[in-house]
């Protein structure tokens, strides 16, 4: 059975054993020092007699008394010390601070909840199920804690992968509670356990950023000296868990990923997390692949039983809500029976229905709408907090706006399915700096000028979203999934009706990640309720497409490309009419495609998407730049070549990614209503990669898939056009002609 630790073990005691052992310790170092050299100072005297003529064995005598002196103060220094590191590292083990992670954005206090309060209370936990990652189909019910620590205890290493607001940072902060356990009742032979936060920490050499490595943050949570904590990861005594791989600084493609996952920090983890998207990007590394024992994907939770166990605890537990009448509302709705499937979303969900003022059911029919009312509700709660000055909720989010703005813009930006935007950890100063700017706009102008530069800074750091990181001075958010919401919020403010374009352009300029995009874009569709809103987030960004036209450099081409893209999703009829001419008069491919792609997926224009694919179909075996962009942008996004400022094909092999997730765009369910929109251009990429012989081992890889695809290419569809057509009827020759023992390998 699971034992669960409390948290909160006289931690006055804790401190005075703590201190009088160092007092000790450093009391025991200072009389051995003076001992040593006391006995040196008898050695060297012992010399200088012996020089004079004095009895050889009164030296000896005094030499050997000297030495065993010397060796039995050095064995009492060592022993002292080793009690002293002990009595640190139990320090850190004993108390509720698992690293900077120190409590979870959810429960009805100010602050949030104490990851030892809920790890403490076995109603407020609801059991997922997961599987291996080379076995999908095979769910498994039993308790993945339990599993993984006993993985690590037989030396293997484990990877726990999945989706934003899965439960990852919840199930390895339980696993580390295990290993914690599991080292303070055999010190002897058990490792020491660290748990670190990859957001706090530089992994790669090629980051710009100052931030600690691993090892340093180890030496900062168990207040160990540095080369002790290299000396004990030297022996295997040391094992790092380590939350969040795709937030670590550093990693922004597979040259600094390699670096990383050499690097001998990162040698210690045994336990690992990552978002699904970003791991798989580099899941075929060897240094990736071979490193784990044991990689699992944590599963969505079902509406069952455990859901409604889970609200009535939690309703018990803080004394708030009716949980009959919650449990009921979700089940009517397949909206927030979809919010309630990820465990940090089923918080939210709960905590903003339990206050019918703020949480009313039929607002929360999208992830953007349950962030908005849960991110409100946490400000207003901010304000009533002692010592706040700031009280408006608005105001409040003006200011954490201005922090995931600084992040961003000091963080690394790359887009795509499995990019991650990093999140860096900022400090208290680059926070004033921000504060300070120009671009920080009217509303924290007016607290900074009323409360003074550090009140405001205080409100910021104490009295929102923001956690105390591992490096010196830094901030970050309390979950990543909070900054991504404030960078999306923050665009949409700054191209909505406070009109900062120049501010928007800086985000336009550089890659986004698909989380920021999904926001953006779901803020941009509840625009369209509101006309005036939606009429001038419209102009706003037509202005930057205008503004931007006649430039040729690659940052003004990226910002063309997201803006057009994005802006497909909320034009109206003439502005679609607008989008379309400006194709024909975009010297850019990369814009082209961008803008041809966002009106045939967002406003349904076929004749776009079939002009532009007719296209590509003429340039396809003549070097053609717009098919090079095409097959291109697809690698760089599905993650198989890294971006190194041009979008074209750099004509590399690794394809799987790309080969993989046109498929799942034909074959899937999921989202499908939109991704037939585009199938022509998803036939003409893949039978593109097909003929150059690049992606045949991934077809072949998978028997039963490939058949599902033909069976899938078989069937004829001529609603769907001329294009597509031809398309399907090359491709299933191509997959049917070819026998998988002569075919090419990729």
């Amino acid at each position: 059975m699971m034992h669960y630790r409390c948290s909160c073990r006289a931690p006055r005691y804790a401190e005075e054993v703590e201190r009088w052992t160092t007092r000790l310790a450093s009391g025991v170092s200072s009389a051995a020092n003076a001992l040593l050299a006391a006995f040196a100072a008898i050695i060297a005297g012992a010399t200088a007699s012996w020089v004079a003529g004095a009895p050889a064995s009164l030296l000896a005598a005094l030499a050997a008394s000297a030495v065993l002196g010397s060796l039995t103060v050095l064995t009492v220094r060592a022993r002292v010390l080793s009690l002293s590191h002990q009595h640190l590292v139990r320090s850190y083990l004993n108390t509720p601070d698992l690293g900077p992670s120190r409590f979870l954005p959810v429960g009805p206090a100010a602050g949030g909840t104490p990851v030892g309060q809920i790890l403490t209370r076995r109603n407020l936990l609801v059991r997922q199920r997961w599987h291996r990652l080379l076995h999908p189909s095979r769910s498994e019910d039993a308790d993945f804690a339990i599993v993984a620590a006993d993985e690590v205890a037989a030396g293997g290493r484990v990877m726990i992968v999945g989706e934003p607001g899965i439960g990852k940072s919840l199930t390895v902060s339980r696993i580390f509670q295990i290993l914690a356990e599991n080292h303070l009742s055999d010190e002897r032979n058990a490792p020491v356990p660290v748990f670190i936060h990859l957001g706090d920490v530089k992994l790669a050499d090629s980051c710009a950023i100052p931030a600690p490595d691993i090892l340093d943050v180890a030496a900062r949570h168990t207040r160990l000296e540095r080369p002790e904590v290299d000396n004990l990861a030297h022996k295997g005594r040391l094992i790092t868990v380590l939350d969040g791989l795709d937030e670590a600084a550093g990693i922004i493609g597979g040259a600094s990923a390699r670096a990383a996952l050499a690097s001998a920090g990162f040698g210690t983890g045994r336990v690992v997390t990552a978002r699904r998207d970003f791991f798989d990007l580099y899941a075929s590394m060897p240094e990736m692949a071979g490193r784990f024992t044991l990689t699992v994907e944590l599963e969505r939770l079902p509406f069952d039983e455990a859901i409604s166990d889970f609200i009535d605890a939690y309703c018990d537990e803080f004394g708030r809500g009716d949980a009959g009448t919650i449990s009921q509302v979700i089940q009517q709705s397949p909206e927030l029976q979809d919010l309630t499937s990820r465990p940090l979303t089923l918080w939210m969900t709960v905590d903003v229905l339990t206050d019918p003022a703020i949480g009313k059911p039929d607002q929360l029919r999208t992830l953007t709408s349950l962030y908005n009312r849960y991110t409100e509700k946490w400000l207003q709660r901010e304000a009533l907090r002692p010592g706040a000055q700031v009280e408006r909720a608005d105001d409040k989010r003006a200011l954490v706006r201005l922090a995931a703005r600084a992040m961003f813009q000091r963080g690394t930006a790359w887009g795509g399915a499995g990019r991650t935007t990093t999140e860096m950890a900022v400090s208290r100063d680059q926070l004033a700096e921000a504060l300070g700017s120009d671009s920080a706009g009217r509303l924290v102008g007016d607290i900074v000028g009323r409360l003074g530069l550090h009140a405001a800074l205080d409100e910021l750091c104490l009295r929102t979203f923001l956690v105390r990181g591992s490096a010196e001075e830094g901030y970050r958010f309390a979950h990543k999934s909070f900054f991504e919401f404030f960078v999306a919020l923050d665009m949409r403010e700054c191209v909505g009706r406070e009109a900062r374009l120049e501010v928007a352009v800086e985000y336009f300029a550089r890659p986004l990640s698909d989380p920021i995009v999904y926001f953006f874009r779901e803020m941009l569709g509840t625009s369209s309720a509101h006309r005036d809103e939606q009429r001038l987030m419209s102009q706003n960004m037509v202005a930057i497409l205008a503004r931007r036209s006649a430039d040729d450099d690659r940052r003004s081409e990226t910002v063309r490309q997201h803006v057009g893209n994005l802006l497909a999703g909320i034009a109206d009829a003439a502005t679609v009419n607008f989008l379309a001419d400006y194709i024909g008069e975009e010297r850019s491919e990369f814009v082209r495609r961008g803008i041809t792609v966002g009106l045939a997926l967002q406003q349904g224009r076929a004749d776009l998407l079939k002009d532009y694919v007719a296209r590509l179909r003429t340039g396809l075996h003549t070097y053609d730049t717009a098919v090079s962009i095409q097959i291109g942008y697809s690698r760089i996004y599905h993650g198989d070549q890294d971006w190194t400022g041009s979008w074209e094909d750099d004509g590399s092999p690794e394809v799987s990614r790309t080969v993989d997730a046109q498929i799942d765009r034909l074959l899937s369910l999921r989202y499908r209503e939109l991704s037939q929109r585009i199938w022509p251009l998803t036939l003409f990429t893949l039978r593109a990669l097909l003929e150059a012989g690049r992606g045949w081992s991934t077809i072949n890889a998978d028997p039963y898939r490939k058949q599902q695809l033909i069976s899938f290419l078989r069937l004829s569809q001529p609603e769907r056009g001329e294009i597509f057509e031809d398309e399907r009827t090359r491709l299933v020759e191509l997959l049917t002609r070819n026998d998988p023992d002569r075919l090419p390998v990729s």
